[in-house]
């Protein structure tokens, strides 16, 4: 399954718009349409905010794994090597979605 086809059935589970999408990751809806028409490659910051919208991983989106989410491991290693990077604010924001608040 392609990125544009991924994209595509994660926008129809979640009854998302071409609108909300571009809201999401800051860009134009054109720039959606083409995405989603396979008539232009994202960029990486694109895909993260993608992801983010729709709540898989990176990974999911480009193909790289079946999995929609990234398993435990590899998540408490990615917050263990960017936990310094966090403010107070995004700290607590991550204890409160961990905990499901």
């Amino acid at each position: 399954m392609t990125f544009a086809e991924r994209v595509k059935e994660l926008m129809t589970d979640k009854k998302a718009s071409q609108k909300d999408l571009a809201r999401s990751a800051n860009i134009t809806e054109a720039a959606v349409s083409q995405y989603l028409n396979s008539d232009r490659v994202p960029r990486m910051d694109v895909v993260v905010s993608f992801a983010r919208f729709f709540g898989v991983s990176a990974d999911y989106l480009l193909g790289l794994s079946k999995e929609e989410v990234a398993s435990f491991d590899q998540l408490r290693l990615v917050m263990a090597r960017n936990a310094s990077k966090l403010t107070p604010e995004q700290k607590n924001e991550l204890i409160k979605a961990l905990l499901g608040k």
